[in-house]
């Protein structure tokens, strides 16, 4: 085998690793929200949010790290960036409030909205 062939296929055989390993890695982070979402839902809010389907999203254009929509085919949803570098736990924490207070406020962040988020601290 000639020199350039060996490089061929050692760099073929590199980007099928490093394509693996991306997706698994994918594919790991979003299991880590859906977990942490099941855990802190046991742990502060006695089990009482609703089923959530938790992933990552692009919300570049909307400038935010996390967001919760309920939609009448699938339900609820928590979206985070998926170039987000913050606490990615966080982020599925704060939208939990959302879902807690479950809009009973007029202000997106009021009151009741502060009080939940004080339980995680």
């Amino acid at each position: 085998m000639r020199l350039w062939e060996k490089f061929v296929s050692l760099a073929a055989l590199s980007v099928i690793v490093v394509g693996t390993a991306l997706a698994w890695n994918h594919e790991h982070a979003e299991s880590n929200l859906q977990r942490w979402y099941a855990e802190d839902n046991q742990r502060f809010f006695h089990g009482e949010l609703p089923p959530v389907w938790i992933h990552f999203g692009d919300l570049t254009k909307d400038e935010a790290d996390g967001e919760t929509k309920f939609n009448d085919n699938t339900g609820f949803e928590i979206i985070v960036d998926r170039s987000t570098s913050s606490d990615q736990r966080g982020i599925v924490r704060h939208e939990m409030c959302h879902l807690f207070v479950d809009w009973k406020e007029t202000e997106e962040h009021g009151q009741l909205f502060q009080e939940c988020m004080k339980r995680f601290y």
